[in-house]
């Protein structure tokens, strides 16, 4: 064995992750140590600079639905926003940050793949399938952040990201190819698929199942534009994971435990990432509360989708503004959506200020930014309670793969002529709309038509998630930010499709380190290539 790359497990980690340092001359030795050293593994994928909530972040302001405030934005994102990263930058949330993190999963992963596990049978092999399922997801966003899309012209000849499928540090290799990326990962994800703990329609689960091998197969083969088996894949993943949530436990966000959530990460609250989590960098007054969502994205849900609920009114943005708050008052917390006392969303917020000394005019105009939309009630503080407690700020259990996806995913692959064609898609489709909205009707649209619809209706399903520039890519569209106030301030408001700002470059550090990747490997459009 190489070595654990691991950092301290944290002590408790996540109440059901009872782990704590592991010396690793011991780390496999037992079955409960080898446990907490998985555990630790899931720990690194999910912290904040992962999982936890940087990627989702990064994937969506990269994008034309999300962007950051031009002002009161703390300097972060800004990098990303504006797609002038460089090479040598080793911010936490950019090129270097991202490989760094992702290989030490990998290299952990590696290591506990190739030890003499303390399990034999059935066990062994549930366990290697989350070591599995684990070193495809880091390889698969790497993949997506420094390589141009297997979809692209000569995608799957393009460089790749160095493979490293064994634990040995003092071994250096080369970019290689994207299909080699994507071969290791359908391996990976092959061993997951036959081998994982089926999910049984539980939810919320806290360790990979076989529903989130089929999920990741069916992303990773809509990647690939390979809807046969994309199709295949959702459907199984569909079979075994919880249904479609609805009402109330729909409209709450996707913080906690959700029906439909096939895998969370399982923050608690004494271990969670405070104004680092998913949750804060949505959360206007109390969190970082610095990446908005355009009106484009808004006026896109009907007026009577109970997801219009997820969208907080952005006055609040002006929080520490002197005039709101001599206007205001301590009503300006109070009122606050989401924050526990109005979960009704704004309208209820809004007839509160007509009953009281406010107008709606008030309520919307004073010192307002026009065109931003907090996406705050669809991660909301998870202690909330109404009329009690506005919660801790950032507690909260992202959702990192849910039964909604794998419709639109099922929709998307049966609208391009896989399995019952369009009005299979056509049906699939109408599962996922008419919960959120009471008007809905089967669609009778058609070809690109029907196409076009269903990749709308996971733009506003799947908003905020971490998708919408992976699906940029993919689908080889071009960046086009709407020009309105909000998004309007970028120095980047539109992109062609493939453009080389589109990934990021190979860090500096990493060429500078590994003899096998020269500057002329470097991605087109930075110093070296």
């Amino acid at each position: 064995m190489g070595g654990l790359l691991l950092t301290a497990c944290t002590e408790d980690f996540l109440e059901r992750y009872p782990t704590s340092e592991i010396d690793e001359n011991a780390a496999f030795s037992t079955q409960e140590n080898a446990t907490a050293v998985l555990y630790g593994i899931y720990d690194e994928l999910t912290q904040s600079q992962n999982f936890g909530s940087f990627l989702q972040i990064t994937n969506e302001v990269r994008g034309d639905d999300a962007f950051l405030a031009q002002a009161l934005n703390w300097s972060w994102w800004i990098e990303a926003f504006q797609y002038n990263w460089t090479a040598s930058n080793n911010d936490a949330r950019g090129p270097r940050g991202y490989w760094d993190r992702l290989y030490t999963v990998i290299e952990n992963c590696n290591a506990a793949i190739h030890a003499d596990l303390p399990f034999v049978g059935e066990a062994r092999d549930e366990f290697l399938s989350e070591l599995y399922m684990i070193r495809a997801l880091a390889y698969y966003n790497l993949a997506n952040l420094y390589c141009q899309p297997y979809t692209s012209p000569g995608g799957p000849s393009g460089p790749g990201v160095p493979l490293y499928d064994v634990s040995d540090p003092g071994t250096y290799k080369g970019r290689g190819t994207v299909q080699e990326v994507y071969d290791l990962i359908n391996t990976d994800l092959e061993f997951a698929r036959q081998n994982a703990a089926p999910q049984e329609g539980q939810s919320a689960q806290t360790r990979f199942k076989r529903s989130f091998a089929y999920g990741l197969s069916a992303r990773v083969a809509l990647s690939m534009a390979d809807y046969t088996n994309a199709l295949l894949y959702a459907e199984n993943a569909i079979a075994d994971a919880p249904a479609l949530a609805a009402g109330a436990e729909y409209v709450n966000g996707f913080s906690d435990d959700n029906d439909e959530s096939i895998y969370v990460v399982p923050f608690n609250s004494s271990d969670y990432p405070m104004y680092w989590a998913l949750s804060s960098f949505y959360d206007h007054p109390e969190g970082y509360g610095n990446i908005f969502f355009t009106k484009t994205l808004f006026d896109s849900y009907a007026d009577d989708d109970i997801r219009k609920q997820w969208f907080v009114t952005p006055m609040f943005y002006n929080i520490g503004d002197d005039d709101v708050n001599t206007f205001f008052g301590d009503d300006v917390y109070t009122s606050y959506h989401y924050d526990g006392y109005y979960s009704s969303g704004s309208a209820e917020i809004l007839d509160y200020y007509d009953a009281g000394s406010y107008s709606r005019s008030d309520f919307y105009y004073v010192n307002y930014r026009p065109g931003h939309y907090s996406l705050y009630a669809k991660f909301p503080r998870m202690d909330s309670e109404s009329g009690v407690s506005k919660g801790s700020v950032g507690l909260a259990r992202p959702t990192l793969m849910r039964t909604s996806e794998m419709y639109l995913i099922k929709a998307e692959c049966e609208a391009r002529g896989e399995g019952g064609g369009e009005p299979a898609a056509q049906q699939t489709l109408f599962e996922i709309q008419h919960r959120a909205q009471s008007s809905a009707a089967i669609t009778t649209s058609t070809g690109q038509n029907l196409l076009d619809e269903i990749l709308m209706e996971r733009r506003k399903e799947l908003a905020g998630e971490g998708f919408r520039m992976y699906d940029i890519l993919r689908l080889g569209i071009p960046l086009e930010r709407p020009n309105i106030p909000g998004p309007n301030w970028s120095d980047v408001m539109s992109l062609p499709a493939y453009d080389n700002k589109m990934v990021f470059p190979v860090p500096e550090a990493e060429i500078d380190s590994n003899t096998e990747i020269l500057e002329s490997d470097q991605n087109p459009g930075y110093s070296g290539a």
